[in-house]
Order: C-alpha cells, then structure tokens, then sequence
C-alpha cells in the first residue's frame, strides 16, 4: 500500500493486527502496534480492544493490563468491553483478587460496570467456591440498579449447587422467575447436578421428567449426570435402566455415558456387563478411550480376572493408550505377588513402557533376576 502511495489507516491496521492475532502471533501485533504510532495512526479502541482480547486468551495477562496503560496514555478510555475481558483473563486462572481489583479500576476511572462485569466475576467466585463472595457481588449488582439475567442467575445456581446448597438455589431459582425469567437448559442442569450429588436421586428424576415436558429437553450430557448420580447412589440397576431409554429418547450415548455405567458395574462388581458393554459400544460407533480402558481393567484386576486384563491391556497398547497411575500400581502388586510365568510377566512389561524400571526394581530385590532380564529381552 505505501508504495503505491496509499498510507494505511486505522482501520487497515486494526484488520491486519486481528487477523495476525487470530493466527497467535501475538509478538508481530504488538510489534505492528508501534509501528503504527511511530507511524501516527493513532489506534482507537477497537484495535486496543482486539489486542488485549487476544493476550487475555493466552493468559498473558501482564501483557493484556500493559496495552490498557498504554491505551489510556494515548488518551484511549478502555471500555467496558475491555474491561470485562481482562477481569475474565483473571477469572480464567483463578487470580480472582487481580479480577477484584480490575473491576475497582474500573469504576475509579469513571467506567460503570455492567450485568456482564457482574457475571464475570460471579462465574471466577463459583468456580473457587467463594459462593459466599458471589452472593455479595449478586446484592451490590442490584444496589447499583443493574438487572441480573438468566446467565447470571443461573451462574450463582451453580454455585450453591457445587457447595450443597440446594435450598439457595431452589430460591436463586424462584426469585428469578418471579423477575419473569425463565430457567433455561444450564440452570436445570446444574440443579440436577447437585441434586444428584446430594445423592437426592428421587428429587432428581421428577425434574428430569419436568424437563422431558418443556422446551429444555435433557440432553445427553444432562442424562450422563442422573446417571452417574445413580452410580454414586449404589442405584446400578436404575443407571442401567435410564442408560437403556436413550435410544427411545433420539440419544446416543457418548463415550464418557459409557465409561460411568462401566465404571459403575465394575465398582459393584459385575464385571461381564461391564466387559460387554465395552464391546457394545464399539459395535454401536462408540470408540473407547484410555480412560475407558483403564477403568475395565482396573475392575477386573480388583476382581481377579486378570487372563482377560492382560488380554484388554494389550487392546489397549496397540491402540495407542496407556495405562494411568493407578492401572500401573495394581499390575505391579499383581506381578510380585502372583505366580505367573516369565512369558506373562515379560508381556506385561512390554505393554507398560512406563513401568519397567519399577517392575525390574520390585523383581531384582526378591532375587527373581530371570523374569526381569526376561521382560527386558522381550522388548
């Protein structure tokens, strides 16, 4: 453009600096920030605001809070856009005193909050379990006269249900239907989810029905959570009985459904429907993953079968998984506890690449240096 004697704009810099922030290089858009000052194109908000969106995303939140000095020395005044951004960056890693203290900058500079500054720092508070501070949030939001949605409402459900408290949200959830707000798919669900881990499964599934008779019909992940609740409850039957009405219901299960049923089954023992549901899944276009994997034979180990545990552990290698800490230590323990043969041991040490050394270690100091050479040999 310069050489064809056209001087790039405001708005040309502010095009470029966001696509090369939608790139992630974030380095050449500062970089082209000062060029374009020294420049004398001056930025406006919208280019600070791209930028210090972009750092936020990154969690680079030294550099996002230097862009909006930077913004306010040239004479810029960051907006609540701006503002709300870098209080969520905050939010994002948990540094919910550096949130605090953006949102009092804010107001020090003559910048009101608004329902979305509120709801930010809500949502950062619940997540840390300072429902407690929310709740103060959610009181001073009101006083300033600003009027809370459904995200907020709903975020401060979430909250209560987190920390037990279902009684606050039942009336979280009257209060905002008294304002004519109605509770959407997020609210129910995060009602049923602490119903269910307050183990009130009954209570639980008279609002999933409730749900199946408006316009926020469950979903699969709103399924997943009665049934794990079930699971948790010692209610397996049950679990496998609404896991069995997904289909009817237009639902397929998902592999994390799968992987609490089985780990259900495998927690109450019943080991041959967890290993056939594991088959059923992938006949019916659900892949298992580590996790899944890990869990069954998990069970089975704890259940002694364990022909059909190195069998599935070797399923597992060769697709790509391995095991997790807990799958290591209960091979382990089975290795130099049991009488196997050095083929056994030397194939469970070939699928475990990260415990040999533990395994040789265990095995050498009980003089057993044959199947350890052996399991080395193999590999």
């Amino acid at each position: 453009m310069t050489k064809a004697g056209i001087e790039p704009d405001v708005v040309t810099y502010t095009s470029v600096i966001q696509g090369v922030c939608n790139s992630g290089q974030l380095t050449e858009a500062r970089r082209l920030l000062s060029h374009m000052v020294q420049s004398r194109v001056m930025p406006n908000v919208r280019t600070f605001t791209v930028l210090v969106d972009a750092c936020c995303k990154e969690g680079m939140l030294v550099e996002a809070e230097a862009i909006v000095d930077q913004m306010i020395q040239l004479g810029q005044m960051p907006s609540s856009f701006v503002y709300n951004t870098l209080m969520n960056g905050y939010c994002l890693q948990n540094r919910m005193d550096n949130a605090m203290e953006v949102l009092n900058l804010m107001v020090e500079r003559g910048c009101s909050p608004d329902v979305v500054s509120y709801s930010t720092l809500i949502n950062g508070y619940c997540k840390v379990k300072r429902v407690d501070k929310s709740k103060m949030l959610f009181q001073e939001m009101l006083q300033r006269g600003l009027i809370p949605d459904v995200v907020t409402y709903s975020t401060l459900v979430y909250g209560f249900c987190q920390v037990g408290n279902l009684e606050a949200a039942e009336e979280l959830i009257n209060e905002m239907q008294s304002r004519g707000l109605s509770p959407n798919h997020y609210t129910l669900s995060a009602l049923l989810d602490g119903l269910c881990k307050t183990q009130q499964i009954d209570k639980a599934m008279i609002l999933l029905r409730k749900m199946e008779d408006t316009k926020f019909a469950p979903d699969i992940v709103t399924y997943t959570i009665l049934i794990n609740g079930m699971c948790n409850a010692g209610k397996l039957d049950d679990a496998k009985g609404l896991f069995n009405c997904l289909h009817a219901q237009g639902l397929q299960p998902d592999v994390w459904t799968y992987g609490i049923v089985m780990h259900g089954l495998c927690k109450g023992g019943r080991m041959e429907e967890a290993y056939q549901l594991l088959r059923e899944m992938e006949r019916k276009g659900c892949l298992p993953n580590g996790i899944t994997y890990n869990t069954i034979i998990q069970g089975l180990l704890r259940n002694k079968e364990n022909t059909r545990a190195a069998e599935l552990v070797n399923e597992m290698v060769e697709r790509g998984f391995s095991a997790d800490v807990v799958t290591t230590e209960l091979w382990v323990k089975y290795v130099v506890t049991n009488e196997t043969s050095s083929f056994m041991k030397a194939s469970m040490m070939t699928a475990f690449d990260q415990i040999k050394c533990k395994l040789c270690s265990i095995l050498c100091s009980q003089s057993k240096f044959r199947s350890a050479i052996l399991g080395y040999d193999s590999y």
